[in-house]
């Protein structure tokens, strides 16, 4: 041993953290030998590659590596010597003292060495009350885990087989305020997992035992989980009606037999309050429909469940069967997904007279279709029972469902066809292609023969008809509806009846043209709804009534030899060259032909009602035909703020297409006749419109019955006939003959200060624009109505211009840019030619009663003689109507009156009487009407 050191109170041990470039590390403590130092990298004890100095230092010393560590290597230096005796001393012998204190500095380094071990161990605080931790013997702990009790003692826990850790002797506590310890097969007993019971999910092992026996396993309730995979099964699995489901993954039915792949709950049994997270069924190959046990998931009794979500179940003969047998199926939220390849996606089912009600359920979504077994009819929903059972389901809504139930597709003209492919035709007959090739323009195969011609195809006949319905109800049901479908590649019945089924609605989204009618013609109680909403969703919505004759017939009388009356409606001519709107509508036209029940339009006529469209933008017009299936179009003529018809831009738009007609001033549908509902939608500059139904071309002459306006605005727009009630509201008035602005024929100016003898005003005999046009000049095409002047800044729509040589007098209908479109065609091809306004020509009008009155008092007047005097009338002339009234009772005295020059009456009293008439003075008053 050494010399003599002192072991001082100080740990044996110490770490460093090396910084990749140092390489002396000090231990601050005794050693005896350089042996008694370990040094340990990380946790790798190290045999060679340091040095180790200051052995026999009370001081301790250093140890230097040949290398440095590396960056963040922990470098461990501590004292590990043995445990052992170093001196001996003799019976007698001398008692040196550096023998003596080199043995206790020797214990007293092992027992350092010692207490650090201790201290780095598993041990009782000092308080704790119990002294000792012991093992039971082998026997007992083989097996076991140790572990400790609710008093914190030592205790040994169960294992299963495969030495496993039993769940039941292990606590679970929530992290969370005031939660309650809980054992841990308790905590995940709240969802079973089918691979707790040994399912695979690898789509090749049969996993039907072990999905029965998690399902048996939650009979008194529970959850079920069936994880991601695939779970072929080769048989029924049934799960209680008290548990809860969660797929995951997917069951795969691939069972020989016609037998429910899923089934849920029991008869009798109410699966109520529960909730199924997206079950996914499938059958591994197509079922050939013939067998309706073949059913994807069979669901008993739901009662109160929410939600219930089917994402997948397909290519069963049934998708998903929900079936009422003595507890009833109501009040569920059902979440479809894909519903494909069954021949009935849906089977809403009674099995029993009492508590066989399938009623009030909510189903959202999904997607029924089908392409499988293309020869056999299929349906989306089905309403069943058996014989004897509940027949009323009632209330069960459908939300936003897509059918698409495929089958054989409807024939199409000029198509390849290749050898196998269907198609129906004729009346819903099925023809198989035998002969590859294209399709005629029309026609198509037809009758029941084989190797039927149809252009260079050729066609079998195959069945009679094919069932491709969304909706079957086969029991007495009410009020079920369904909102916002889908309908799309179906047969021309959306819904067929075979109950008593009464207040259906069937309100379609989005859907072609081949749904005809809601249920077939046997339908005993037609109070069911089918409505489009792609053709009259704004129908639906137009609830606001601006205008409607229900009966046009009874409002039209003769209002001359040649002319019509029809009471609140006016008469739209063609060919007008007058813009106001009180100029262009008449109440009395020719071109209306009276009949027994209905007016018919000819003649390039229309008749229609205005409305005031300040407010009001959108509308809904629809007519109805006596006898007709299309006749006529509807047209709307434009009028902005001053009772101008519009003529430029766009001031409708329509969901049909419309095309402008000079002739008519307005707006028609240019699609061909049609009598279904025109929705259009005017720009705000126009004020108020003429909307009506006009004959085009050589179409049919339609015959009016009624006619209807709605607005889609919460404010409701006012109407008016047209012509009439409100003329005087806005007159045109001015003191003298104008000198400005552009004016059509026809237009009247009244005089603003009126006065006897005066003209009421004055009357546009030949239309023009007043002013000059200087340095415009214009370039024609003879027979165009086109024109292109170099410089359009000074004209405007409405305006009258001559061209020299190739136009005399004709109206701007239109600008854009530099090309005018002109009410004439020119009658020249003309380039440059001088372009100048054609001004107006007007006349006086007028229909003033002058009057004057004098005092008078007649000479004797013998019997079958008479007297003449005359009464000034300034303003009188030859031709103006003229009579005289006198304010004595004159007898047998008649009186005349005639304008006999300028401002002279001439007034003769002739007595008709027997004997002489002596009249007193009197008042004589005389009239005359300004011809």
């Amino acid at each position: 041993m050494p010399a003599h050191i002192t072991i001082g109170a100080i740990s044996p041990r110490i770490q460093y953290l090396a910084d990749g470039t140092q390489q002396v590390f000090a231990y601050p403590f005794p050693i005896f030998t350089s042996a008694d130092l370990e040094v340990r990298q990380d946790e790798a004890l190290l045999a060679s590659g340091f040095t180790i100095a200051g052995a026999g230092d009370p001081a301790g010393g250093t140890v230097t590596f040949d290398v440095a560590p590396i960056l963040g290597a922990r470098i461990t230096l501590r004292r590990r010597m043995p445990i052992q005796r170093v001196t001996d001393f003799q019976e007698s012998g001398a008692l040196r003292a550096a023998s003596i204190n080199d043995e206790l500095d020797y214990q007293i380094a092992a027992i350092q060495q010692v207490a650090d071990d201790a201290g780095r161990a598993l041990s009782l605080p000092p308080g704790d009350p119990r002294a000792e931790l012991v093992l039971p013997p082998v026997a007992q702990r083989a097996g076991k885990v140790v572990g400790f009790d609710n008093g914190g003692g030592l205790a040994l826990m169960s294992t299963a087989s495969t030495g496993a850790l039993s769940a039941a002797d292990v606590t679970y506590l929530a992290q969370r305020a005031n939660s309650v310890a809980r054992s841990v097969e308790s905590r995940l007993s709240d969802t079973i997992s089918v691979k707790d019971f040994g399912a695979v999910g690898n789509g090749t092992t049969d996993d039907r035992a072990a999905i029965q026996a998690a399902f048996d396993s939650a009979a008194a309730g529970g959850k079920i989980l069936i994880p991601e995979g695939s779970y072929l099964i080769l048989a029924t699995v049934t799960l209680p009606a008290a548990a809860d489901l969660e797929m995951r993954g997917r069951l795969v039915y691939g069972g020989s037999v016609n037998e429910p792949a899923l089934v849920i709950g029991a008869p009798g049994q109410s699966a109520r309050y529960r909730r199924y997270h997206g079950l996914r069924v499938e059958r591994s190959a197509l079922s050939n429909w013939s067998n309706e046990a073949s059913v994807g998931i069979r669901h008993y009794n739901a009662l109160n469940c929410n939600p219930i979500e089917i994402l997948l179940a397909d290519r069963f003969t049934i998708g998903y069967q929900m079936i009422a047998e003595n507890a009833g199926v109501g009040v569920n939220t059902v979440y479809l997904g894909r519903l494909s390849d069954n021949k009935i996606g849906l089977d809403l089912r009674s099995q029993s007279a009492v508590g066989g009600y399938v009623n009030q359920n909510t189903f959202i979504g999904g997607a029924v279709n089908s392409g499988g077994n293309p020869l056999s009819g299929r349906y989306g929903v089905r309403f069943s029972r058996s014989a004897g059972a509940y027949s009323g389901h009632n209330n069960n809504i459908f939300l936003g469902t897509n059918f698409e139930l495929g089958g054989a597709p409807s024939w199409a003209p000029s198509t390849a066809y290749a050898v196998g492919q269907l198609v129906r035709n004729d009346g819903g007959r099925i023809y198989q292609c035998v002969g590859a090739g294209v399709s005629a323009a029309s026609g198509g195969p037809t009758g029941t023969g084989l190797a039927i011609i149809d252009g260079t195809v050729l066609w079998d006949f195959v069945l009679a008809s094919l069932d491709t319905i969304p909706v079957l109800v086969e029991v007495d049901a009410t009020t079920n509806r369904f909102i916002g479908i889908r309908s799309e590649g179906n047969g021309p019945t959306f819904a067929r009846h075979t109950g008593s089924v009464s207040s259906q609605l069937y309100d379609i989204a989005f859907g072609w043209n081949d749904i005809e009618q809601v249920i077939d013609p046997s339908e005993a109680l037609p109070s069911s709804v089918l409505r489009r909403q792609n053709r009259n969703l704004v129908r639906d919505l137009a609830q606001r009534l601006v205008w409607s004759v229900p009966d046009i017939r009874a409002e039209a009388t003769r209002y001359s030899s040649t002319q019509t009356y029809v009471a609140g409606m006016a008469i739209l001519g063609t060919g007008q060259t007058r813009l106001e709107r009180q100029l262009i509508l008449s109440r009395a036209y020719s071109g209306l032909t009276l009949r027994r029940q209905h007016v018919e339009v000819s003649n390039g006529r229309a008749l229609g009602r205005s409305v005031d469209t300040r407010e009001a933008k959108r509308f809904l017009m629809h007519y109805a035909l006596d006898g007709q299936a299309a006749a006529g179009r509807q047209v709307i003529v434009c009028f902005d703020q001053d009772d101008r018809i519009i003529t430029a831009g766009t001031p409708v738009r329509a969901d049909k297409p419309l095309v402008y007609s000079s002739s008519y001033r307005g707006w028609y549908q240019s699609s061909g006749d049609s009598a279904d509902p025109l929705y259009f939608e005017l720009a705000p500059e126009v004020k108020s419109a003429f909307v009506g139904v006009i004959q085009v071309g050589a179409g049919a002459n339609p015959r009016l019955r009624s006619m209807t306006l709605f607005t889609l605005d919460p404010v409701a727009a006012g109407s008016f006939p047209g012509y009439g009630e409100d003329d005087a509201l806005d007159l045109p008035l001015a003191a003298a003959l104008p000198n400005g602005g552009s004016y059509e024929q026809g237009a009247r100016l009244f005089n603003a200060t009126p006065a006897a003898g005066g003209r009421s005003g004055w009357v546009c005999l030949t239309a023009g624009t007043f002013g000059t046009l200087s340095s415009v000049t214009a370039s024609t095409t003879n027979g165009s109505p086109t024109v292109t002047v170099n410089n359009a800044s000074a004209l405007e729509p409405g305006q009258w211009i001559a061209i020299a040589g190739a136009v005399t007098a004709a109206r701007i209908e239109r600008i854009s840019g530099t090309t005018l479109t002109l009410s004439a065609n020119a009658t020249a091809t003309v380039s440059s030619a001088a372009t100048s306004f054609v001004a107006p020509v007007f006349a006086e009008w007028g229909d003033l009663v002058l009057q004057s009155a004098v005092t008078y008092n007649p000479p004797a007047i013998g019997s079958g003689g008479s007297v003449i005097t005359t009464v000034t009338v300034t303003g009188a002339a030859l031709g103006d109507y003229a009579d005289a009234s006198f304010s004595l009772d004159v007898g047998f005295v008649i009186l005349s009156a005639h304008v006999t020059a300028a401002n002279t009456v001439s007034v003769t009293f002739t007595n008709l009487g027997g004997t002489t008439a002596d009249l007193a003075s009197g008042t004589l008053r005389v009239r005359v009407r300004k011809q």
